[in-house]
């Protein structure tokens, strides 16, 4: 992913969300509050190596299998329990913030990304039998990349992640952005938070609407 001015500035911010949910792990008393606010802090981690360059050794099947699991559990969260009184909490929202991030790692994935690799290899290992072509598989040429970079990402790939991009931005003002408009004059300390807990959610899915756009 691009570690452009763009993606520092994403990066910058999903730390600074990963310490508020830290903060938040730590003052918050039930076990599940806890696990949820743990799966922030990963997802956060998770999405500022995505946008520097510490994610070339992650394993895509890791973080398909540990957000698959995290949006399980947001499902569970759904379905059978209450949210907490002074929290917005919205479990559905986390699991397709979880699910989306599935969908990251999967676009990441050469499946998704390198769909003509592997012909385009082939095709150039078959002209290592002509004259003069024999050493061309493996040579570097200056100022040039792999065949792999060259190839764009495929129309449906990129296509379903803006789709997913904007599935999570609408879903971050609808239940996000919203209440803390509507919030926005309180002044107790209670409502502060609250207010807080809704600006960094929906900063926290406008940040990764921003960076699906960059993967693309």
């Amino acid at each position: 992913m691009s570690n452009g001015v763009a993606g520092s500035v994403l990066a910058v911010m999903f730390s600074v969300m990963a310490l508020f949910y830290g903060y938040r792990l730590v003052t918050v008393r039930e076990r599940g509050e806890q696990v949820a606010e743990a799966l922030r802090i990963v997802m956060c981690a998770a999405m500022v190596a995505m946008l520097g360059p510490w994610n070339a050794g992650v394993p895509t099947t890791l973080g398909i299998a540990v957000f698959t699991a995290a949006a399980l559990f947001f499902v569970y969260r759904a379905l059978f329990t209450t949210p907490r009184a002074g929290r917005h909490e919205h479990p559905r929202v986390d699991a397709v913030k979880m699910l989306a991030m599935v969908w990251m790692y999967v676009a990441m994935s050469p499946v998704a990304t390198r769909p003509v690799t592997a012909s385009a290899d082939s095709s150039m290992t078959g002209m290592g039998g002509m004259d003069g072509m024999g050493g061309m598989s493996g040579m570097n040429m200056p100022g040039m990349g792999t065949a792999s970079d060259s190839v764009p990402v495929p129309v449906w790939s990129a296509t379903f992640s803006i789709l997913v991009a904007v599935t999570v931005f609408g879903l971050g003002v609808w239940w996000h952005v919203r209440p803390a408009v509507r919030d926005r004059l309180s002044t107790a300390a209670g409502d502060r938070m609250l207010l807080l807990d809704d600006a960094v959610a929906a900063l926290m899915t406008t940040g990764m609407a921003a960076a699906f756009l960059l993967l693309l």
